[in-house]
């Protein structure tokens, strides 16, 4: 797999030995495929598939359960399909976006919203975070977990993701006080935005 600038242009072919290598488009690894181009980028259409293959599964049989069943059990099974390493990936906005479709299409689903009605006060009611704060979070969480790590490792985490740190999302959510779990902090800023 090539990724870089000079993605597109024709290269020799690798070797070891005299067994030929293929150039490949797509590596999964970890669960997580990672494609070919002028940036490292991860496949979200591979994340979103199981996602809804999951839940379509898990929804189709329970039809006369009541929905709060439904969302609990969409959230063990299936939420941590869309979730899985979220934080430590760099997603572009786009790709965050097309996830939290997938989360908020569950919604719409489970409770007989059509596709044009927004989920964002019902899942506040529901006491869930869209899939957005949801990632903050993650990222959050995982920026807490790697300062545990040597310097070295810290710093090539820093670089791999560059664009969000632990003190922008401590600005974002007014996270000043040890006091408050990150969750509430997140939570409480979702409750301002949509009252």
């Amino acid at each position: 797999m090539k990724v870089g600038p000079r993605s597109q242009r024709q290269t020799n072919q690798l070797c070891i030995g005299i067994e030929k290598l293929q150039w490949v488009t797509n590596v999964k690894y970890l669960d997580v495929v990672f494609k070919s181009g002028n940036t490292f980028k991860v496949d979200t259409g591979y994340i979103k598939r199981k996602f809804y293959t999951s839940c379509n599964g898990i929804l189709a049989l329970c039809k006369s359960v009541d929905e709060f069943v439904k969302l609990s059990l969409v959230k063990s099974y299936c939420l941590s399909l869309l979730s899985y390493c979220i934080g430590a990936l760099d997603v572009t906005g786009q790709q965050l976006r097309e996830l939290a479709v997938c989360w908020n299409d569950c919604f719409r689903r489970i409770f007989g919203f059509k596709r044009h009605e927004s989920v964002r006060l019902l899942q506040f009611y529901c006491n869930e975070l869209p899939f957005e704060f949801m990632h903050d979070l993650f990222k959050w969480k995982f920026f807490g977990r790697h300062s545990m790590l040597n310097a070295s490792n810290r710093c090539f985490i820093y670089y791999v993701i560059k664009r969000c740190d632990d003190v922008k999302l401590r600005e974002k959510y007014d996270f000043a006080s040890s006091a408050r779990d990150k969750h509430s902090a997140i939570f409480e800023y979702f409750r301002l935005s949509v009252s």
